[in-house]
């Protein structure tokens, strides 16, 4: 588990666009163009020092109005449509994404490509993989 976040608190690494064709299944696009599976340190500090304010905060019995109580992660927010700029499948940037020299996530392309492309078992629903603390979520 990811010892960033609070239990129980899910955020979004990335997304995966994987096809699968008679060659077989291929990455077509990942946004972002190089996903981190853990946030930078600096953010982690941020995150927890918010939540230190907002704990001693929350017992100060101040008169102020209540506030929104969240804590900000640039890597969970929605994609909006101002969001769009830099999306880009691999293939338009020149590269081919199923290269087998390709690491995702710790993962090569190839491995993520035949895990998360599943066949039959399946069987054409939504299916949760678990590897390493990270949770991959499918949708065939």
């Amino acid at each position: 588990m990811d010892s960033h976040h609070p239990p129980g608190e899910a955020r979004l690494i990335a997304v995966l666009l994987i096809t699968r064709s008679r060659s077989g299944p291929r990455l077509v696009f990942h946004y972002p163009s190089v996903p981190q599976a853990t946030l930078p340190r600096t953010l982690a500090n941020e995150a927890e020092d918010d939540a230190s304010d907002l704990d001693s905060d929350a017992g100060a019995g101040d008169d102020e109005p209540d506030r929104m109580l969240s804590t900000h992660h640039p890597s969970a927010a929605p994609l909006g449509l101002d969001s769009n700029r830099g999306l880009k499948p691999d293939i338009d940037a020149g590269r081919d994404a199923s290269s087998s020299s390709d690491d995702l996530l710790g993962y090569s392309v190839d491995s993520l490509e035949r895990l998360l492309s599943p066949g039959a078992w399946a069987a054409r629903k939504k299916f949760e993989i678990c590897l390493d603390g990270i949770t991959f979520l499918g949708h065939p």
